[in-house]
Formats: C-alpha cells, structure tokens, sequence
C-alpha cells in the first residue's frame, strides 16, 4: 500500500503477521515515523529503495507492550522507502501511521 506523507492512515496487521507500505520522500531531512493508538506490541522496519530494499532501522521503544513508538530518521529526497509493521503478541493489532516531513 502506498502512503502519503504528512496523511494518517488507519491500519491492522494480523496475530504474527505483518503489513507492508511505500513512501516517497519530496525533500531530504528528517521524517518522523509514528505509530499511535496502537491495540497490540507493534513494531517497524524501515527498508531503502529498491532493487535492494536495504534495512535501514527498527522502532520498538517497549518490548511486549501497546504503546506508541516513533522515531526520526534522515532520509533521502524523491526516493521511495518501504516499511514493514510487526505484530508481536498474537493480538490482531490496530493502528495509527503518520510519516511526517521535516
């Protein structure tokens, strides 16, 4: 799924399972990725463009808790990144996602 930066979207990722979005940075700097309301231990993996879809970090602030995570890293401008949402503790897991430009 594509997201739009700077728009909150309203998702669910399944017991174990994981959701995969694509976003596509306009200037370099310093986005803030954010994961609020969350039902459920989420966590997310920020992957580089492809071909080689390159780890890039991991936002979990509590393990094995429900609670709101976000983190700020420097990206790159006109490039798109991927992001990978976890569920860890066999809960259907609701959320909130908001990727924001510096």
């Amino acid at each position: 799924m594509t997201l739009t930066v700077g728009v909150t979207h309203s998702g669910t990722v399944g017991r174990y399972g994981a959701s995969f979005y694509r976003f596509t940075t306009a200037v370099e700097g310093r986005y803030t990725i954010a994961l609020t309301a969350m039902q459920s231990d989420l966590n997310w993996d920020l992957y580089g463009p492809s071909p080689d879809y390159d780890w890039i970090m991991e936002c979990d602030e509590h393990w094995h808790a429900a609670d709101d995570i976000a983190a700020t890293p420097v990206l790159l401008a006109s490039t798109t990144y991927h992001l990978k949402v976890l569920e860890w503790d066999r809960v259907v897991g609701r959320f909130k996602l908001l990727i924001t430009a510096p």
